[in-house]
């Protein structure tokens, strides 16, 4: 959904998790921007594509460069593990996490080129929450590249003392803190299918499909309003789906940036597809 209200000022740090489908328990942190900061986010974003010819012709020139339709970016793993081996993951693991989210993100345009898998074994980074100064070290020692290039952490995703799925900052707060850009996983959520491709939805500034609620939205077009999260204790897509904003059409729990059981679906739109690639055009390869 689009935001029409103009606001010139943003600087809201959103700090982006993911879900785990079945857990009852909470599973994510998410500190989602607020109204006026969203508001201000559709503002700059209109301002940015007013001045860009053709959005849609660069990023496709950019991504057949060498023959291919797909924007390669390289990725750099990092597996937190303490030294009683909590937190150690086989690397069939994460390979198939690698190729699972890659799958998910066929219709989007981009794939994640593993450069490196580095293990480290630190008690405390494995246990350091989102935003102390302990996983800011873990960042500033491990990683690699710019904005353009994605580091993943495999270790405790905690967020206020609570132990989530994952999180990640958007593209937006990359700019204004660099360091810390990139994303994290729990490693017991590393099988789930879908917390990959959800975080990095994130990494490249999509919001849920609930932020927002039912307005100002998600600032996406073609992702139906929606009032906020659902909770569901099994895989099996509610029937009927809920309608949690009136006119808006039911909630798009297909979406992989809800948070639904795994009978839904897990799609990207061609609104969500066309902010990645904005954003990776004006932000990530700016």
């Amino acid at each position: 959904m689009k935001a029409v209200s103009v606001i010139l000022l943003y600087f809201a740090v959103a700090v982006v998790c993911s879900h785990d489908h079945f857990d009852s328990s909470p599973s994510c942190g998410y500190r989602a921007p607020d109204v006026a900061a969203i508001q201000a986010m559709a503002h700059r974003e209109r301002h940015l594509q007013a001045s860009t010819p053709s959005p849609r012709a660069l990023f496709r020139c950019e991504a057949c460069r060498g023959g291919s339709r797909f924007r390669t970016i390289d990725t750099y793993i990092h597996v937190i593990q303490m030294m009683n081996r909590t937190g150690h993951l086989p690397d069939a693991v994460l390979e198939e996490s690698i190729q699972v989210t890659n799958e998910l993100l066929l219709s989007t345009g981009f794939q994640l080129k593993v450069v490196s898998t580095k293990r480290i074994t630190n008690d405390v980074w494995y246990l350091s929450e989102s935003q102390s100064d302990e996983e800011m070290d873990m960042g500033h020692q491990l990683k690699q590249g710019g904005l353009d290039t994605l580091n993943i952490y495999y270790k405790a995703a905690i967020v206020d003392g609570d132990r989530v799925c994952g999180y990640a900052n958007l593209a937006d707060d990359a700019v204004y803190w660099p360091e810390d850009d990139g994303v994290v996983i729990d490693m017991r959520c590393a099988t789930n299918k879908t917390i990959l491709a959800h975080e990095f939805g994130h990494w490249m500034n999509l919001l849920h499909t609930f932020d927002g609620g039912c307005f100002p939205g998600d600032l996406v077009d073609d992702t139906n309003g929606q009032a906020m999260p659902m909770r569901y204790l099994s895989d099996e897509c509610p029937d009927p789906l809920p309608d949690t904003c009136p006119d808006a059409g039911f909630d798009p729990l297909d979406n992989i940036m809800d948070y639904a059981p795994s009978g839904c679906g897990d799609i990207f739109t061609p609104g969500q597809v066309q902010r990645m690639q904005n954003a990776w055009r004006n932000i990530r390869r700016a």
